[in-house]
């Protein structure tokens, strides 16, 4: 009974919200739009609890229909989540995993890891929601800011570079005083990452480091595309 009536509340907040009550015969139709390739843009909003609840449902719901008319659709499909603490749910989570099988793709957008690990869905487990994010999404883009914790880890993720450095260096010092270089030193193999914590936390706007399954990481600028409207 409680349970139904949290359900129940839920929908009360709905109904209050035109944007989610259309007229008979309107509205937004996630069948006919995945049927159709249409490109939609959907704005949600991260004040507004009961707009966040439904985008949310959105989301799932996609996915879903996805899933059961993979046999009916005639274009792949690129879902793409921006703010993904506070729309992340167990659907997702799990769709990242098997996205794939449904000519399907998810692309998230979040300000670090600290965030995946306090998702807004306190029902969900902040690790493990990181872990199925990082290791189910096979392309990242790691843009520079200030968390170390990520800066490190993409460090780690870059692979290593072996330098010679050197390590020990002998001078002389003549009558005068003066200090000359011995013909003597001694040189060490140091290991240092691809791409270093410092550098990523340094990156300027719009550059990133790129990793990818067997590839190297790299540094990569990236920058809008154009598109004319029309046509």
């Amino acid at each position: 009974a409680k349970a139904l009536s949290t359900t129940r509340a839920r929908l009360r907040e709905w109904a209050a919200c035109d944007k989610l009550c259309p007229h008979a015969g309107r509205g937004f139709k996630v069948e006919a739009t995945l049927l159709n390739a249409a490109v939609v843009h959907i704005r949600g909003s991260l004040d507004d609890a009961v707009i966040r609840g439904a985008t949310q449902a959105l989301i799932m719901e996609v996915i879903q229909q996805a899933r059961a008319l993979k046999d009916r659709r005639t274009a792949h499909l690129s879902l793409y989540i921006d703010e993904l603490r506070f729309l992340v749910c167990d659907t997702v989570c799990k769709a990242l995993a098997t996205v794939a099988g449904f000519d399907a793709e998810i692309i998230t957008a979040y300000q670090n890891f600290g965030d995946l690990l306090a998702p807004a869905d306190s029902r969900l487990d902040g690790g493990s929601v990181l872990q199925a994010v990082r290791v189910n999404s096979q392309l990242k883009l790691v843009f520079g800011g200030t968390d170390p914790v990520t800066a490190d880890w993409v460090a780690e993720a870059s692979g290593t570079r072996r330098l010679t450095v050197a390590r020990l260096e002998r001078t002389e010092i003549n009558r005068a005083g003066g200090e000359t270089s011995a013909r003597q030193r001694t040189h060490s193999d140091l290991e240092e990452p691809m791409v270093p914590m410092n550098t990523v936390l340094a990156l300027p706007p719009r550059v990133a480091v790129l990793l990818r399954p067997r590839a190297l990481a790299r540094i990569v600028t990236v920058a809008p595309v154009p598109v004319e409207a029309g046509g």
